[in-house]
Parts: structure tokens; C-alpha cells; sequence
């Protein structure tokens, strides 16, 4: 945990956007709640709503571009990239007989864990409807790729699922590079992309 942290201090060098891992923490401590971190998700999002007026003042010069007075409107997209994730973690843990994992002061509610990194997705995801400039934080989403390998991991020692969740993990991920290149690839300007080995995509 301490080196998580210093990573993300070491990201704040990089881009302010980084803050948003405050957000994964909060919601880590609270990992044997998921009630409270259903809550805490919620509020997030309700506060950024309606502080959208005070954030748009820190927004000046070539951030000036980012206006939050766009209207807010939760797409599908949020839905059909989390639900199927929100599927598996409960189709593999709700009859989980390893229901904590151990780490080196107690053990943690393996659900709570994986719950807490999708909820915070599914923020980040949301927050980018309310301010554009929330959209590129999606990336620090990330960590769900951790969880998802647990998952699988749990279906091979199971020894149940094991094909059909790879496939459709599969068809799942190249579903979410479809939407990125129908959406933020052309919305973030950088087309034309070309490769290293000279394709230009």
C-alpha cells in the first residue's frame, strides 16, 4: 500500500489528474463495507454535480476549453461497460468459498475488493459526463484489470467456466477498443496514429 502511494504522489508530477486515486484509497479502506462504499460513490458524484460552477474556475487557459456547462447525461456506454464486469464479480464470488484474502495485518473481503475498484471505475466513467475533463482520468481504471485476472484466476482453481469466461473477457475487451476508437481516439486528436512499424492507423 505505501508504494502504491508514492506512485501516485510520482504520477501528481506527471498530471493533476492523479488526485482521482484518492477516491480508490477512500473507497479501499472501507473494503469490508461495501454499503459505505456504495455511498461514498454516490456522493462523489453528487458533489462534483453541483460544484461544477467552482471547478470550472480553476479551469483557465488551455484548460479553459473544458466548460462544464455541457448537459449532463449518464450515457449507455457506462452501462454496457461496467454491467458486464459487475456480472462476473458476482457470478464467480457470491458462492466463493474463499471469501477473504489474506494480507500482512488481517484479511480483507475478497468481494469488498473487487467491488471498490469497480465502483470507482464506474465514477470516473460517470465524471466524464459531467466534466469532459474527467474523461481522460477513465485511464487510472486500470486497476480492474487485476481484479478481472483474480477472477479468472478463481474460475481455473474452480475448474468451472474457465473457456467461456476467457472468450468473453475477450469479446469484452475488444468491445471497450471499439468504443475507445469510435469515441475518445477520434475525440482526443491524435489521428493519425502511426504504429513503429509505420502503419498508420
Amino acid at each position: 500500500k505505501h508504494l502504491a502511494v508514492l506512485w501516485s504522489i510520482a504520477a501528481l508530477g506527471f498530471h493533476t489528474s492523479a488526485l482521482i486515486a484518492l477516491l480508490l484509497y477512500t473507497l479501499l479502506l472501507f473494503r469490508d463495507h461495501i454499503k459505505m462504499q456504495i455511498i461514498i460513490s454516490i456522493a462523489t458524484i453528487a458533489i462534483i454535480i453541483a460544484g461544477r460552477a467552482v471547478l470550472e474556475t480553476l479551469f483557465v487557459g488551455r484548460y479553459g476549453a473544458y466548460s462544464v456547462f455541457d448537459d449532463i447525461s449518464f450515457g449507455i456506454a457506462v452501462v454496457l461497460k461496467y454491467l458486464p464486469l459487475a456480472a462476473l464479480v458476482l457470478f464467480v464470488l457470491k458462492d466463493d468459498p474463499e471469501k477473504r484474502i489474506e494480507f500482512p495485518k488481517g484479511s480483507s473481503s475478497v468481494l469488498g475488493l473487487c467491488v471498490a475498484v469497480l465502483l470507482f471505475s464506474i465514477v470516473i466513467c460517470m465524471l466524464g459526463y459531467v466534466i469532459s475533463i474527467f474523461g481522460r482520468a477513465e485511464s487510472y481504471s486500470a486497476p480492474l484489470v487485476i481484479a478481472l485476472a483474480y477472477l479468472v484466476r478463481r474460475c481455473e482453481e474452480r475448474r468451472y467456466f474457465r473457456l467461456p469466461v476467457k472468450s468473453l473477457l475477450a469479446l469484452y475487451f475488444l468491445f471497450r477498443l471499439t468504443v475507445y476508437m469510435n469515441d475518445f481516439y477520434l475525440a482526443e486528436g491524435i489521428m493519425p496514429y502511426i504504429t513503429s512499424f509505420g502503419l498508420k492507423i
